[in-house]
């Protein structure tokens, strides 16, 4: 029976832990290791948080597997039939958190325009009234992209 009394009793064995660093090595990921263990990806997911040794168990299966895929890729920069884009789409895919493109994205956020408030805000400009919405907090501050033209 399982630990709330409903449902089947759960099949988790603190000895899955090893299996899964296992698979770590062999680079597998976290739905080939659910599949090499026989259990669909949520039932993987839910002793992780059930479990903290196959919570760790599994963190530590995935830092082993991009180890093992980083030295795949340090094998293969030697070989002609090396595919290097398709290598980099792996990494990318599976490892985004470390492997991912990082552009460089410089915001340069003015506000210069000056507001006669003396004035009726019927005569304000396009330019005028967004300033004061802007200094109100009452509209959220449009960054300017790498000098692109303000509208």
């Amino acid at each position: 029976m399982s630990t709330n009394g409903k449902g089947r009793p759960s099949n988790y064995k603190p000895a899955h832990c090893e299996r899964v660093i296992k698979l770590g090595r062999q680079g597998k990921s976290l739905h080939q290791v659910a599949a090499a263990l026989g259990m669909c990806f949520g039932t993987l997911n839910a002793w992780r948080d059930k479990y903290p040794e196959f919570s760790y168990a599994l963190t530590f299966a995935r830092e082993l597997a991009q180890a093992w895929w980083e030295d795949e890729g340090q094998k293969g920069i030697w070989s002609r039939d090396f595919n290097a884009q398709a290598y980099r789409l792996q990494m990318l895919n599976r490892f985004p958190e470390s492997w991912r493109d990082k552009p460089e994205v410089s915001v340069n956020v003015e506000n210069s325009i000056t507001v006669d408030t003396n004035r009726p805000v019927e005569q304000w400009g396009k330019a005028e009234l967004r300033a004061e919405l802007i200094r109100r907090n009452a509209l959220p501050k449009i960054p300017v992209l790498n000098g692109a033209k303000r509208i």
